[in-house]
């Protein structure tokens, strides 16, 4: 029987840090380089965005060195928590006018609506699996073979 790889490697942790820090730094240039299609209402969604990668790399950063399954999925829980909140704030705003690109794509929009409240609602199921498989860890660890 094939034995599942454990999430909680030094590696995906190193990973996670180095694609968020180049996600925070991309995603708060966009307003500098002029992308077509994004509102100035992009502002009033960047302090979420940046909190939300900002909690991701330091959890990370923390689980490089200190990283049992219960906490990985603890870490996993937080992130997804403040990347749903971010995901709102986005959808909310909706800072993007994508029929400044094309007029052709004015249902684009909502398509892009409905695609941030899907990823919404995944982010939400998956913040509240790895709550409870932290859960399951704390109260039920599982037995070394």
């Amino acid at each position: 029987m094939k034995q599942r790889s454990r999430p909680n490697r030094i590696g995906n942790y190193i990973a996670a840090v180095i694609v968020n820090i180049i996600l925070l730094v991309v995603l708060n240039k966009l307003p500098d380089w002029n992308v077509r299609g994004l509102d100035p209402s992009y502002q009033d969604v960047l302090w979420v965005i940046n909190l939300s990668l900002g909690v991701q790399v330091a959890g990370n950063f923390l689980l490089i060195f200190f990283h049992p399954l219960y906490l990985h999925h603890l870490g996993q829980a937080l992130f997804s928590a403040f990347s749903a909140f971010a995901v709102w704030r986005i959808y909310q705003v909706f800072p993007f006018d994508l029929t400044r690109v094309t007029d052709a794509i004015g249902w684009f929009d909502t398509f892009l609506k409905v695609f941030i409240m899907v990823v919404f609602i995944g982010t939400v199921i998956a913040g509240s699996l790895n709550f409870y498989r932290f859960l399951r860890g704390v109260f039920f660890p599982p037995e070394e073979e």
